[in-house]
């Protein structure tokens, strides 16, 4: 049978309707999900590589004038929100294309088939700095489809997310080994640091807490004035993401005529670095969570 909504949000909507205080949307209904026991989406993912990799200069990015052109693409493109782009579906820009190359690189080790009509690429823009509308940071938090959680109380998260930076600057991403807890406390033992690059292109457990901390910026890098701008893309493969649609088709023409060149499809993956933290480190204290208090991060300063 299929998941519906709730009696008390059901509630809420009908007393949101009596009262014509906001616009209300129907009822979502989904299908219930098969998760193995690991927690990932059952059958979907042997040959998928789950690890942290880094491609230094994935993206050719060095054209000023190309850059100048995906920068606007990618103002246009930054909304609350984030954009599906189907396996079956033609990509119509620049930033579609983009993710049909992130998709396609992450997809090509799977050992069964999958259906492009029910598998894709989730993909958004976030701009972030002191002087951006939403800030320096970017929570702590865990991918998911967060319609599909909202009704069924079950976290469902992507095979792999992945980030692609498109500007030097800002803060790390931080990537935990660590999968949701309901309760209680974790200890987590491995966590990966990735510096903003352009060109630059991580990817990693789709499962994985991951956040993006101003505190731990690199000393040397300037902080008064700065824009980092991401291009992220999450790979889903046989699960059709909950109530997110394809960029609307008539804001398409607004878009630059752009291709971006891939650089990095065959490259190996870049080596990573790594630093041991002593227990005896001055520790660092995150709140995260829907809200906003619902989770404790302590981290060890290097």
């Amino acid at each position: 049978g299929a998941w519906t909504v709730g009696e008390k949000r059901l509630q809420k909507i009908l007393a949101d309707l009596k009262a014509g205080t906001k616009e209300v949307k129907a009822p979502v209904q989904v299908e219930p999900v098969a998760l193995d026991s690991d927690g990932r989406l059952a059958g979907s993912s042997e040959g998928m590589d789950f690890n942290f990799r880094s491609f230094h200069n994935f993206f050719d990015l060095t054209n000023e004038a190309t850059m100048a052109k995906l920068v606007a693409d990618c103002k246009i493109a930054c909304r609350s929100q984030s954009f599906w782009l189907s396996a079956s579906m033609k990509p119509r820009f620049a930033l579609e294309r983009m993710a049909r190359t992130v998709f396609d690189l992450h997809t090509k080790g799977l050992v069964q088939p999958f259906d492009p009509a029910r598998s894709g690429a989730e993909w958004w823009v976030h701009f972030r700095g002191p002087q951006e509308r939403d800030g320096e940071a970017i929570g702590f938090h865990w991918d998911r489809d967060e319609t599909y959680a909202d009704v069924t109380r079950q976290n469902v998260h992507p095979q792999v997310a992945t980030v692609t930076y498109l500007s030097d600057n800002g803060a790390p991403t931080m990537i935990l080994e660590q999968v949701p807890i309901p309760k209680g406390s974790s200890f987590i033992d491995k966590a990966y640091l990735s510096h903003p690059q352009l060109g630059k292109h991580v990817s990693f457990d789709g499962r994985l807490l991951h956040g993006v901390p101003p505190e731990l910026m690199a000393p040397h890098v300037e902080k008064k004035k700065y824009t980092r701008i991401t291009f992220l893309v999450n790979i889903w493969v046989n699960h059709l993401l909950t109530d997110t649609h394809p960029f609307p088709e008539a804001e398409v023409p607004k878009f630059a005529d752009l291709d971006v060149p891939c650089a990095g499809t065959s490259q190996p993956p870049s080596q990573q670095a790594t630093v041991k933290t002593p227990s005896s480190s001055r520790v660092r204290g995150f709140a995260f969570g829907g809200r906003g208090e619902e989770h404790e991060l302590w981290v060890p300063q290097a």
